[in-house]
């Protein structure tokens, strides 16, 4: 709810009302974060003990997802994770004035109440040495928690960096001396990610370049718009030619305007370059943020592709060595935080079944409500406009890692819920009294 992709809302039908679709982010967010009582647990059935053992590589969303519905499933789970705290990328990646660092460990913790055994600071470099000694199953679901850095004449050079190594040290709150002035390389949410930490940790001046132009870029507007609301200077449309150094530590970033790029059939990179406009992008430190690999030690027993993620069977996620799974962006590299969740418990799913289980996870934790048919009652209802919550103002945001979003009021999840055009009702009002009746009203 906090920093979900929301890829349901692109298909949500009040898009062809009025062009806006219902916030289903921003309720889902409120719901869990108004969720005292947890009537939903009362519902919530671990199966009978199977006997057998599952380990998981990997305490992020798709680790801790799969081995929530392992241990449903009636098996004992460990779940091994090389940082000191569960969450992966939610906690070590993504920066905790997008999502607080309290809101991860309840959930982890939630996890945890069904008897998962999680072993922090240790890090799993042989999935046979887990089989030998004595579990049944294995799930490689460590992520790609390490950066790439382009391979550019200089990017050796001391003060270069990649977007990951400095997400993971501020959100371990380790001091970064990164001088006056930091180049951010890259156009996506990680670029800015990374760019906004460096305005909260004291950097003066934060130049994010990137090849997109103004309005094309990959991260989302609202990065974009707060980035620059918090000062982070953008250069649009330049392609990077070489980190320059003095000394053995980087002086600043050489680039080149670009006129247009294109990728051929092959996916290489074509650009129309601007003769005459290569210069200097001066700062004391340059950070990467083109994109990420895993780092997974070479005996972990396992095909790799060349890229060096592991190579799995879509089908059942099997990865050819018995008894060892891969699932998430290990697999895949970096996708929505969604779609890791999506891919341990499709994983889940499949390891119970080669543990003997039938693969049925799936849970129903409440009554299936039915929908009330008063659909466009209230005054106005086809042009009700879209309710954003209320943002942090940029001068609170300066030198801390306060959350920016503060999510709804109760009374704009309520407003906000009201242009539900209810979507579902027809499942309920054909062929019944209720559609007579919802036909009269």
């Amino acid at each position: 709810g906090n920093i979900c992709s929301r890829l349901c809302e692109l298909e949500c039908k009040r898009n062809s009302l009025n062009e806006s679709p219902v916030s289903i982010r921003n309720l889902k967010r409120f719901a869990a974060e108004n969720d005292h009582e947890k009537i939903w647990k009362k519902n919530h059935k671990i199966k009978s003990a199977s006997g057998k053992k599952a380990a998981v590589i990997g305490a992020g969303p798709c680790g801790m997802t799969a081995a929530y519905y392992l241990a449903l499933s009636g098996h004992e789970v460990t779940v091994f994770e090389r940082q000191p705290e569960a969450g992966g990328m939610l906690s070590y990646g993504i920066p905790e004035y997008r999502l607080s660092r309290d809101v991860i460990r309840k959930e982890m913790a939630e996890i945890l109440e069904d008897g998962i055994t999680l072993k922090t600071s240790e890090n799993i470099t042989s999935t046979g040495e887990l089989l030998d000694n004595g579990f049944d199953a294995v799930l490689i679901a460590a992520g790609a928690s390490a950066g790439k850095k382009v391979p550019l004449p200089g990017h050796e050079n001391a003060g270069v960096y990649t977007a990951i190594e400095i997400l993971q040290k501020a959100s371990m709150g380790n001091v970064l001396e990164l001088g006056k002035t930091v180049a951010v390389l890259g156009g996506g949410n990680v670029a800015f990610d990374a760019a906004r930490v460096c305005t909260r940790i004291g950097v003066e001046n934060v130049k994010l370049i990137c090849l997109e132009k103004a309005g094309a870029m990959c991260a989302d507007d609202v990065e974009v718009i707060e980035g620059r609301e918090e000062g982070i200077e953008i250069l649009n449309s330049k392609s990077l030619l070489s980190i320059e150094a003095e000394n053995g530590h980087a002086i600043g970033v050489m680039c080149v305007d670009v006129e247009d790029f294109s990728f051929s059939p092959e996916g290489q990179l074509q650009l129309k370059k601007i003769e005459g406009s290569e210069a200097l992008v001066e700062a004391d430190s340059i950070i990467f943020a083109t994109g990420q690999k895993t780092d997974l030690d070479s005996n972990i027993g396992v095909n790799l592709n060349r890229f060096g993620f592991v190579i799995n069977n879509p089908e059942d996620y099997s990865t050819g060595k018995e008894g060892v799974f891969a699932a998430g962006d290990v697999v895949t590299g970096t996708r929505f935080v969604i779609e890791a969740v999506n891919a341990g418990r499709k994983a889940a799913s499949k390891i119970d079944l080669y543990l003997g289980g039938d693969g049925d996870i799936a849970e129903i934790l409440t009554e299936k409500e039915v929908p009330d048919g008063k659909v466009g009652k209230i005054d106005g209802f086809g042009s009700l406009h879209r309710i954003e919550p209320a943002v942090l103002d940029e001068a609170s945001r300066c030198g801390n890692f306060k959350c920016v979003d503060l999510g709804f009021s109760t009374d704009q999840a309520g407003a906000e819920s009201e242009r539900c055009l209810q979507c579902d009702l027809r499942n309920h009002i054909s062929g019944t009294k209720m559609w007579t009746d919802f036909i009269k009203n």
